[in-house]
């Protein structure tokens, strides 16, 4: 099984109900809220509708308000896959999360190359949104391996 972190992650079928049932590493995961990468992902959410708040007008609105709605997306993607019903749908959704991660870093990224927000704030957002993706690419891998997907 390929992963993109250290912990393994093995999906099943519950014969019975036919609800997904999961385990991450020794943990078995039931809801999405389980998942470390969707809790990572809202906190940096949250952190940055913090950031952005500071940022001076008109940017706080646009390049803000695209950060805010990246950073949104990336664990309500992954949310709604978990609950999508297939494995198919949740590896889309799961790409998705990955996708709106990565425009989270390069706008951030930018942000920072335009000093609208402290540079500690741009990098430990940056690093989060990394952290994040990488997360997103172990489980879409994982996710394939399931699939039977090289």
């Amino acid at each position: 099984m390929r992963t993109g972190t250290s912990e393994s992650i093995r999906l099943r079928w519950h014969a019975s109900t036919g609800a997904r049932l999961a385990r991450v590493g020794a943990t078995r995961v039931t809801s999405f809220r389980d998942l470390e990468v969707w809790r990572l992902s809202m906190d940096l959410a949250r952190r940055v509708y913090g950031a952005t708040a500071s940022m001076p007008w008109p940017h706080r609105t646009e390049l803000g308000g695209q950060m805010r709605r990246a950073s949104v997306s990336t664990p309500s993607n992954i949310a709604e896959g978990f609950r999508q019903g297939s494995l198919r749908a949740y590896l889309r959704h799961v790409r998705i999360a990955a996708g709106s991660a990565a425009e989270l870093e390069t706008k951030a990224e930018l942000a920072s190359d335009l000093n609208l927000w402290p540079e500690v704030e741009g990098t430990e957002i940056r690093a989060m949104a990394a952290r994040t993706g990488r997360m997103l690419t172990g489980l879409a891998l994982a996710l394939e391996d399931r699939a039977g997907r090289p």
